[in-house]
């Protein structure tokens, strides 16, 4: 796979892994009570230090902490298919735990926009080390060279594609093609 297509096929599964991430990251937040996911917290400290308007129902931060996380999480992606030519899910870990730390141990808490963990609210610390775990995992499962994300992650029409993502959906309902019993 060619520069570009590594650097295109890591945004594209930073992407995917910022979508696991999210959810991550949306789940803690009804568990653990705190007001806001940390993206758009730091989205919210940045634009109040530029002068911006930054209420939590404001348009502009409702519209620029998703772009800001989900780029952030692309641009991750693409560095990480460069710097690493065999991706596997532990790889990913440790690459997510990397940027746990990078960001949370040190330039967050250095820009005054979040306090360090030790020093944070326990619930929001303890989901941020968890989706990025996840975030990790992800990265490293979807960005392997040769995984057709566009195959693996379009949905399913009759007769057409669907990948592992389809055999999975289709296992997990138990569906069966045709008269041969054989799962797509």
């Amino acid at each position: 796979m060619n520069t570009s297509r590594r650097v295109a096929h890591g945004a594209l599964a930073g992407v995917g892994a910022t979508v696991a991430m999210t959810g991550v990251l949306a789940v803690g937040r009804r568990l653990g009570g705190y007001p806001e996911q940390p993206p758009k917290r730091l989205v919210r400290r940045f634009a109040r230090r530029a002068g911006m308007s930054a209420r939590r129902q404001s348009p502009g931060v409702r519209a620029a902490w998703p772009l800001a996380h989900f780029g952030f999480g692309a641009a991750y992606g693409a560095g990480y298919a460069l710097a690493v030519r065999r991706s596997s899910a532990s790889r990913g870990i440790a690459a997510g735990l990397g940027l746990w730390a990078s960001s949370y141990l040190g330039w967050v808490p250095a820009l005054g926009l979040l306090p360090p963990p030790q020093r944070d609210d326990p619930a929001r610390a303890v989901t941020t080390f968890a989706a990025h775990v996840v975030y990790g995992a992800v990265l490293g499962v979807i960005a392997k060279p040769g995984t057709d994300l566009t195959q693996e992650l379009t949905p399913h029409r009759r007769g057409q594609g669907g990948g592992r993502l389809r055999s999975s959906l289709a296992e997990l309902h138990g569906e069966r093609r045709g008269g041969d019993q054989r799962l797509r």
